[in-house]
């Protein structure tokens, strides 16, 4: 074998090495995430059952329906299997589950007659639904990104305009303050027009961008407003974005 044959033979080694080494630290990664995320699902799972075990005992003990104890029963049951999907790694399914009851409980055929109750048990049903929100937020973040070698993030795919469109809804002021209000539970128009300080021409302007975006809907039946699971998500990381950047730097005008 000549010098530069064996040269050759070296950096073909060379190269097959650097590639199982890749391949290597992904797996150790994959694995290491994998598991991570498991038991963090096997948390959120539990959590989202202590929140409604802990909401269902004050609405049974509030409601003054003769329908509570089977609504309750309904609603442990549907929270259950939705916790039982989540830890098998079905997020999609347990949201739906949730989603399903949640229209049950409020929608135009809803069986249920205390408003009172109703109300309550919808609230219930979101937060836990927000427990589910954290976990997604967590797997945007780390879960599902593509990770170099050395454990670096890749590029995104987001384009200029998919962030655009995402951020210019929540580039003001008054909008952020209209999600933060309705963090905190459903407004009717004129109670949020109070939380917020604004009239209601303006209110509906900015409610208008805010439901185009997907952060905000409108429950027609009730005449009330809440913000979206994607608006959760949206209000939590922009909130995050800017304790991590700091506020822009105010110019000096002197």
């Amino acid at each position: 074998m000549t010098s530069q044959e064996m040269m050759d033979e070296i950096r073909s080694l060379r190269s097959e090495v650097g590639t199982l080494g890749d391949h290597m630290a992904r797996l150790r990664f994959a694995d290491i995430k994998n598991a991570f995320l498991h038991q963090i699902r096997m948390a959120v799972g539990d959590q989202g059952r202590r929140t409604f075990q802990s909401e269902a005992s004050a609405l049974s003990a509030a409601s003054q329906c003769d329908l509570k104890v089977i609504c309750l029963t309904k609603l442990e049951q549907a929270v259950d299997e939705a916790a039982d999907r989540f830890m098998k790694d079905d997020l999609e399914a347990a949201k739906r589950i949730l989603d399903d009851v949640e229209g049950l409980i409020s929608g135009e055929c809803s069986s249920c007659r205390d408003d009172d109750c109703s109300r309550s048990a919808t609230e219930t049903l979101r937060r836990v639904k927000a427990v589910l929100v954290v976990y997604e937020g967590l797997v945007e973040r780390i879960g599902d990104a593509p990770v170099d070698v050395l454990g670096m993030y890749a590029e995104p795919t987001v384009t200029p305009e998919d962030v655009e469109s995402a951020i210019a809804p929540l580039s003001n002021a008054l909008r952020v303050r209209v999600l933060i209000a309705l963090r905190r539970g459903d407004h009717s128009l004129s109670e949020l027009g109070r939380a917020v300080d604004l009239r209601t021409g303006h209110l509906q302007f900015h409610l208008r961008a805010l439901i185009d975006a997907g952060y905000v809907e409108a429950d027609r039946r009730r005449h009330r407003y809440r913000i979206t699971e994607r608006g959760n998500v949206a209000l939590r990381w922009t909130e995050d974005l800017v304790s991590r950047v700091g506020p822009a730097p105010v110019k000096d005008k002197s």
